[in-house]
C-alpha cells in the first residue's frame, strides 16, 4: 500500500508542475531574467523550480522523461478527450496526493484501482516512472504493444484500464469534486491480486 501513496504522490506532482508550465503558457509569463513576478512562484534557483526545468527539458528531448507518466497522459487524453491536469488532478480521494477514505464516485474508484494496479507491479520490480511502454491509439481502441518487457505491457495494461474507466464515467464526472480537501478514514487496501 506504501507504494500506492509513493504512485500517488509522484502523479500528483507530475500533474502539478505541467499546471504550473500551462498557467505560463496561458498567461504570457516566461521563465528568465525579467520575468514577471507572481505570487507563490517558486524562485528559480528553488529544487521545485529545477525540477520543473527538467520535466520541460524532458518534453523537448533535452533529458531523459518520466516515460511511463507520460504515456499515461497522453493516453488518458486520447481516450477522454481531456486534458488530465484540468480534468483529473486531485479529483476525489484517489486522484492525489495519497489517496484515503472512501472513493465519491466512479471517476474516483478509476483512480483508487489504477493505483491498485500499479501496486500489483511492484513486487515485479517494475518502474512506473521510467518504464516507457508503446502502444497504438486507432479508432477509439488502445492496443499495448507486445514487443516490451513484460513490466512495459503491464503498466500499459494498468494505464489503459484506468483511461477506458475514464472515458466510461465522463458522463458522472462532478466538477465539484476537483481539488477536493475532505477525504477522511483509512486508505482503503487493494483487494487481492487476480
Amino acid at each position: 500500500m506504501k507504494r500506492s501513496l509513493v504512485i500517488s504522490y509522484q502523479l500528483s506532482l507530475y500533474f502539478q508542475y505541467h499546471s504550473v508550465c500551462c498557467y505560463f503558457i496561458i498567461q504570457g509569463h516566461w521563465f528568465g531574467p525579467g520575468r514577471a513576478e507572481v505570487p507563490g512562484l517558486q524562485p528559480l534557483d528553488s529544487p521545485e523550480t529545477h525540477v520543473l526545468s527538467l520535466w520541460l527539458g524532458s518534453l523537448a528531448g533535452v533529458a531523459p522523461a518520466e516515460a511511463d507518466i507520460l504515456d499515461l497522459n497522453e493516453m488518458v487524453r486520447q481516450v477522454t478527450g481531456k486534458i488530465p491536469i484540468f480534468f483529473y488532478s486531485s479529483y476525489g480521494c484517489y486522484c492525489r496526493i495519497g489517496g484515503q477514505g472512501q472513493p465519491r464516485d466512479a471517476t474516483d474508484w478509476c483512480c483508487y484501482d489504477h493505483n491498485c494496479c500499479y501496486g500489483y507491479l511492484t513486487p515485479h520490480n517494475c518502474d512506473y516512472l521510467y518504464d516507457h511502454y508503446d502502444y497504438t491509439f486507432f479508432q477509439g481502441n488502445v492496443q499495448c504493444s507486445t514487443k516490451g518487457s513484460w513490466c512495459e505491457q503491464q503498466l500499459c495494461a494498468c494505464d489503459k484500464t484506468l483511461a477506458f474507466c475514464l472515458q466510461r464515467n465522463l458522463n458522472t464526472y462532478k466538477n465539484h469534486l476537483r481539488h477536493l480537501s475532505r477525504c477522511e478514514g483509512e486508505t482503503l487496501a487493494c483487494p487481492p491480486a487476480s
